[in-house]
């Protein structure tokens, strides 16, 4: 293990509430924390771990789940019916990109799909499979039988995969995507890219296109805001942004702010509350005490955009 690694390891428990009393068992968070900082250094961890269960991007290989996830985004951008010949753009596809197949069988003309790292699944027959599983359910979807590559599958969806994150954006058009959309991928964009990530998009979006983000502040170890304990120094270290558990722990009206200075306006938000904050105020760093209970209760949100004018 390297020395960086041992180092955040020593700083983690010399934080973190949970080892202040030694009598007491470490919590599930903290534990997730430690075992993640580890393993995130296994070599080919993602294809090893996805394996185990450990490190997963998402449940896209779940044909079900995929297909309500685009319908939802869809229906709330579209809610008369996705038009046709639409251009498209997923941020952050995870672990599949059956969300061509889907677009396609809408009447997609064009797919991008952008993410920081090439985690989705290539296997040919699993899109054969996944096509089947549509045409069951109604939909015109893409015919694969003649396939043999998955960059065959891609070309005949029209779909682009691109994965390195902001610099693949740059390379997108300006004014060129009708739609972009994003589902629990938004609170994990790096906090210093933040911006960044909001300009291009504001950049690549039509006048007359739509933004809709899905986004999770939970912890994404207990489902909490034990993500809140910590302060930056620990937190966006690039090996703990690096590990399986980061978000940008970035609030609701944080987000919304930054992505309006970054050039949207806001047609429609929605968000979803705990009843009281989960995790003890006086737990949390200093940084998010001074939010007020009502922001801190938000646990997930959903907004819909448009180039601002």
């Amino acid at each position: 293990m390297s020395m960086a690694v041992l180092h955040l390891l020593f700083l983690f428990l010399n934080l973190h509430s949970g080892c202040q009393n030694r009598k007491k068992n470490m919590p599930k968070w903290a534990f997730k924390i430690a075992v993640k900082l580890v393993l995130g250094r296994v070599p080919y961890r993602h294809t090893i771990l996805k394996k185990l269960g450990i490190f997963r991007h998402g449940k896209m290989e779940d044909i079900d789940y995929a297909l309500r996830v685009f319908q939802k985004h869809i229906n709330w951008a579209y809610p008369d019916g996705m038009p046709p010949n639409l251009i498209l753009l997923e941020l952050g596809p995870g672990d599949s990109l059956v969300s061509a197949l889907i677009a396609k069988s809408y009447g997609a003309e064009k797919i991008y799909h952008v993410d920081i790292g090439a985690y989705a699944e290539q296997d040919v027959e699993l899109y054969r499979k996944f096509a089947e599983q549509l045409r069951a359910k109604g939909l015109d979807s893409p015919d694969l039988s003649e396939t043999q590559t998955m960059q065959d599958v891609m070309e005949i969806c029209g779909s682009v995969y691109m994965v390195k994150g902001l610099e693949s954006l740059k390379k997108i058009p300006s004014d060129s995507v009708d739609f972009i959309w994003s589902h629990s991928v938004v609170e994990h964009i790096r906090k210093r890219e933040f911006r960044a990530i909001m300009l291009e998009l504001s950049r690549i979006v039509k006048f007359d296109g739509r933004v809709s983000h899905n986004v999770d502040l939970q912890d994404h170890l207990e489902k909490k805001l034990n993500n809140l304990r910590f302060s930056d120094r620990f937190w966006e270290n690039d090996i703990v942004a690096d590990s399986g558990f980061y978000t940008n722990r970035l609030r609701y009206t944080q987000s919304l702010d930054l992505m309006k200075n970054s050039g949207f306006s806001v047609l429609n938000t929605e968000t979803g509350k705990w009843e009281s904050i989960p995790t003890p105020r006086e737990k949390l760093h200093h940084m998010f005490r001074d939010f007020d209970d009502e922001e801190l209760k938000i646990r997930t949100y959903r907004v819909l955009l448009e180039k601002a004018a």
